[in-house]
């Protein structure tokens, strides 16, 4: 048991390790890809906006501490936050009292709410665009990221 809670713990700093690499690696690549005039090649051929569409706009939202903005550009993106963030300090008060309680994961119905938010959110503005005419994402200012940040 003591074994297992020590490799818990090594996996938990690593897994937080390599999320933040990946969020390093992300935001360079968005920069980049901002910087060369990169578009959403879904939307340019269709004309909607895919499901992930304002994905980028709300972490940079986020990391800012725009938590409205980061909504209305994509809800998905808070409330997977939310939702890891939550399991992330139940797992890490765990470990640290030397339980193994939340080592099975997340609740699946917690995880369920991801990809319906996602979708439910992407149905809406779509259909606000081409009903009525309402943008959704061209209500928010476009935000740029944090000098320094990457």
């Amino acid at each position: 048991m003591k074994d297992r809670l020590v490799s818990l713990k090594k996996t938990f700093v690593l897994l937080h390790l390599a999320a933040a690499a990946a969020l390093v690696l992300f935001l360079w690549a968005a920069r980049l890809a901002e910087a060369l005039g990169m578009r959403c090649l879904f939307r340019e051929f269709f004309g909607l906006y895919c499901p992930g569409c304002g994905g980028t706009r709300a972490l940079y939202a986020l990391l800012q501490g725009r938590l409205l903005a980061a909504f209305l550009y994509y809800p998905a993106l808070p409330v997977t936050v939310v939702i890891l963030l939550s399991y992330d300090v139940r797992m890490l008060l765990s470990l640290l009292r030397g339980q193994m309680r939340y080592a099975d994961g997340i609740d699946r119905r917690w995880l369920w709410l991801i990809p319906a938010v996602m979708l439910g959110y992407a149905v809406l503005r779509n259909v606000l665009l081409w009903c009525f005419g309402l943008d959704v994402l061209a209500l928010c200012p476009l935000p740029t990221l944090l000098p320094g940040v990457v």
